[in-house]
Order: C-alpha cells, then structure tokens, then sequence
C-alpha cells in the first residue's frame, strides 16, 4: 500500500483455512495526518498484480476502508 507515493505497507499476508486454499485478511491501521492523500492498494495471487487507486480525505477519528472481494472487485469506504 502506497500514501502519497510512499510505501507504508509492504507484506505478504498468506492464504487461510484448512488447505492453505482460502481467503486472505489484512487489517492495517495507519497514521496519516489529515489532507486529501492519494492512496494505492495491490494484491496478487500468482497471476497479475490487481491495483486499485482513488484520492482519500483522511480525517481524525474518522477511518477508511479498502475492500476487495473476487466477485465484486474492489470498494472503498
């Protein structure tokens, strides 16, 4: 996950269940001062990384969520 062009997460999160074969979950809090932030977001699973970008409003006391699901592609909150 890059914020206005610096990476601040940069990890593997690995498959769930009993197979090793389901979904992946990543929670991660970051601090970001307040401001319009442009945020980017990439994930793989052996093929081609998906990336997903938009301008964000961070606000204190206020979070932000990226969601991505294999059906329904990626929103943001």
């Amino acid at each position: 996950m890059d914020v206005g062009g610096r990476t601040v997460v940069d990890r593997a999160y690995p498959p769930r269940g009993l197979f090793r074969d389901g979904n992946s979950l990543a929670v991660e809090s970051i601090a970001v001062a307040s401001g319009r932030r442009h945020v980017e977001v990439r994930i793989s699973g052996g093929g081609a990384p998906l990336t997903s970008a938009q301008n964000v409003e961070a606000r204190a006391g206020h979070r932000n969520v990226v969601l991505f699901d294999k059906l329904d592609g990626w929103s943001w909150f």
